[in-house]
This record gives structure tokens, C-alpha cells and sequence, in this order.
């Protein structure tokens, strides 16, 4: 199960206990509030928003990917020199 939480100036992502890679960092943020002073949006810097979508965007890979079969380091390595990579 994937998520993002914003609160108190952190940002996280997680992951569950079978695929877990935390990223917590400081972010400037304000809420936006209503009359009644209930918490209706948040503002951050654009270069923010980038970057948590980009986050976004590298976990929706990952789900879609999580039940590929994987393979070992040195197959990578004889993958890539066949291409013409390494």
C-alpha cells in the first residue's frame, strides 16, 4: 500500500513492509482555510508540486511492475552490453 501524508511541514512517501523505501524531507507548505478556519487546500512552490508528482509518478511504475519477474545483476550487465549500453 502506497501513501502521502503532509503535515507539519514533512512530506512522506512509504511503501508497505514488503517493498518499503521511505523518503522524509522538509517542504514549505500552508493550508488554506475557509471561514470557519477548516482546513479546505494546501499551497506549496511549484518546484514542490514537481517534485511530488514526479514522486507520484516513479510509485505508479513501481505498482505496475510490482509482480514482474525480476532478474540478477550480472543478466542486467550481459542485457545492457548485448545493447550496446555498457
Amino acid at each position: 500500500m502506497f501513501g502521502l501524508f503532509i503535515s507539519s511541514n514533512k512530506f512522506s512517501v512509504f511503501c508497505d513492509k514488503n517493498r518499503c523505501m521511505q523518503n522524509t524531507r522538509e517542504i514549505e507548505f500552508q493550508y488554506v482555510t475557509n471561514q470557519a478556519g477548516e482546513k479546505t487546500a494546501v499551497l506549496l512552490p511549484i518546484a514542490e508540486f514537481e517534485e511530488i508528482m514526479e514522486d507520484l509518478h516513479d510509485l505508479a511504475l513501481i505498482a505496475e511492475r510490482r509482480d514482474e519477474e525480476t532478474i540478477s545483476l550480472e543478466e542486467l550487465k550481459k542485457e545492457l552490453k548485448r545493447d550496446g549500453i555498457l
